[in-house]
C-alpha cells in the first residue's frame, strides 16, 4: 500500500513529536491534524487536542510567548520570562529621569524609571529633572555650578591664588598650580559594629576631610562596585552609620581623602590591581537613583521605580525584579538564562520539552533520544548504552559492551568496530 511515504513517517512520529527532525518540520505542520487526530479550526497545524485555543492561529505550542496575559504557547503560564521587557524606554520626565526600562505586568507592557532627580552637575544634563540644565548653585554662594571655581564649597569671591582654576576654598595646596588630590586613605580603614556601623581610618597627609561611600550586595545579583556617598567633608578620623542592612543583603565601605569637594583620593584598589571606580562622587550623590523614595542600598530592585517595595515570596527582591515573583528562589538562579527563576520555571533547559515530560531537564534535548531506553535522555545519561560501564570509560559507548572485549587493542570496542578493519 503506498501511503506516500511522509505522512507514514509523521504518523509513526505522532507520539514522539520531540524526534521530528528539522528538515522536514515546516512539512510537518501541514500534516500535523491528519497525524494526530481531530480538526483543526484556526488552521494553525495544531488540532483542537493539542491547541489550548483552537479559535486563534497565533496560539498553539511553541508559538512565541508575548506580554498579554494569556497563555501563547500552551504551556498553562502566560507572560513567562516577561516577554518585550527590559528595553530602554522614556518615561516622559524631563531631564535625566527620562530614562526608564519596559516591564512585563498584569499582561501589558509598561515603561518603568530608572533614575530620578539627583543634585546638578555641570555635565551638559538636566540632573535635577526641572528642564533647566546645569543652572543651579550648588553651595549657594551666588555662582552657578558651571562657573563656580569650588562648586560644593562656598566662595562668592572666586580666589584662586594659583590660577589653577581650582579655588582656595576647595584646593589642597592653593599656592601651587601642580598640587594634586591628597594619596588615598589605604588599607588603614576599619570596621566595629555598635548600634550600627563605626567606621575609622589614619589621617593622610594633605587630607583637608575626607569622603565616606556605602555599597551593598544582596544575594543572587552580580557583585559590582555601586558605593555611594554616604558622608561627605568629614573633618576627623571617624564616622558611624547608624542603619542595618534589609535581609540577605551586606554592605561594604569605602573612604577617600579629599580637599574641599573638589579633590578627591582614588577610593583604593581591587584584589586584581585595579582601580576601584568611583561613578558616585560625593557631595553630588543622589542615595536613591531611580526616585522611588527609597535609597539604592535599601531598595529591594535597585535602579528600577517601584515605589511599592512588594516583595511577596520575602526573598528580598521585589516583585519588580524577581524572576519568580510568587517563589522564594534567593539566588535567582536561572539555567536557561530566559529570565525565569529555575524555581518557578516550567522548561529549565529552554528545549521546548516542559519538565516532567523531559528525560533531561536540565540539559536541553530537543529530539528526547534515549538510545538505550532507560528514561534518561542520551545529553545527560551517563552510560548511554546501559552496559555498566560509564561513557568516558567506555570503549563502545553507544554499544552495550559489558566486558569491553577489544581482540585487536586499538582502544575500540569489537561491539562497535567495523570488521573489515
Amino acid at each position: 500500500m503506498d501511503t506516500g511515504g511522509l505522512g507514514v513517517f509523521l504518523l509513526l512520529l505522532a507520539s514522539h513529536a520531540a524526534a521530528l527532525p528539522p528538515s522536514i518540520q515546516s512539512d510537518a505542520t501541514a500534516h500535523a491534524a491528519l497525524t494526530l487526530g481531530g480538526p483543526d479550526q484556526d488552521g494553525d497545524g495544531y488540532p483542537q487536542s493539542a491547541d489550548c485555543d483552537d479559535t486563534n492561529p497565533f496560539i498553539h505550542p511553541g508559538a512565541a510567548e508575548e506580554c498579554n496575559g494569556v497563555d501563547d504557547d500552551c504551556d498553562t503560564y502566560s507572560d513567562e520570562g516577561s516577554p518585550g521587557a527590559g528595553q530602554p524606554c522614556s518615561w516622559g520626565e524631563p531631564g535625566i529621569c527620562d530614562a526608564g526600562v519596559t516591564s512585563c505586568s498584569a499582561g501589558s507592557l509598561s515603561c518603568v524609571a530608572t533614575t530620578g532627580p539627583r543634585p546638578e552637575l555641570c555635565n551638559g544634563l538636566d540632573d535635577d529633572c526641572d528642564g533647566a540644565v546645569d543652572e543651579d548653585d550648588a553651595d549657594a554662594d551666588g555662582v552657578q555650578v558651571c562657573q563656580d571655581n569650588c562648586p560644593f564649597d562656598p566662595n562668592p569671591g572666586q580666589q584662586d591664588s594659583d590660577g589653577d582654576a581650582i579655588g582656595d576654598a576647595c584646593d589642597c595646596a592653593p599656592a601651587n598650580p601642580i598640587t594634586l588630590a591628597p594619596p588615598p586613605v589605604g588599607n588603614s580603614a576599619r570596621l566595629w559594629r555598635a548600634a550600627g556601623t563605626f567606621i575609622s581610618w589614619d589621617a593622610v597627609p594633605g587630607a583637608m576631610s575626607y569622603n565616606i561611600y556605602r555599597g551593598y550586595q544582596t544575594t543572587g545579583r552580580a557583585w559590582s562596585y555601586n558605593q555611594q556617598c554616604l558622608l561627605s567633608g568629614v573633618t576627623g578620623l571617624a564616622a558611624g552609620d547608624p542603619v542595618d542592612p534589609r535581609p540577605f543583603t551586606g554592605f561594604y565601605y569605602l573612604v577617600a581623602s579629599a580637599c574641599g569637594m573638589a579633590q578627591e583620593s582614588p577610593l583604593g584598589f581591587d584584589a586584581g590591581g585595579g582601580m576601584i571606580p568611583n561613578n558616585d562622587p560625593c557631595p553630588g550623590s543622589q542615595p536613591d537613583t531611580d526616585g522611588d523614595g527609597t535609597d539604592e542600598a535599601f531598595d529591594n530592585c535597585p535602579l528600577l521605580r517601584n515605589a511599592s517595595q512588594a516583595d511577596t515570596d520575602g526573598d528580598a527582591h521585589g516583585d519588580a525584579c524577581d524572576n519568580c515573583p510568587h517563589a522564594f528562589n534567593q539566588g535567582q538562579d536561572d539555567a536557561d538564562g530566559d529570565r525565569i527563576g529555575d524555581v518557578c520555571d516550567p522548561d529549565l533547559d529552554g528545549d521546548g520539552i516542559p519538565n516532567p515530560d523531559d528525560n533531561c531537564p536540565r540539559l536541553g534535548n530537543e529530539f528526547q533520544t534515549d538510545l538505550d531506553g532507560d528514561g534518561i535522555g542520551d545529553v545527560c545519561d551517563a552510560d548511554i548504552d546501559n552496559d555498566g560501564v560509564l561513557n568516558e570509560d567506555d570503549n563502545c559507548p553507544e554499544d552495550s559492551n559489558p566486558g569491553q572485549q577489544d581482540t585487536d587493542g586499538d582502544g575500540e570496542g569489537d561491539a562497535c568496530e567495523d570488521g573489515d578493519e
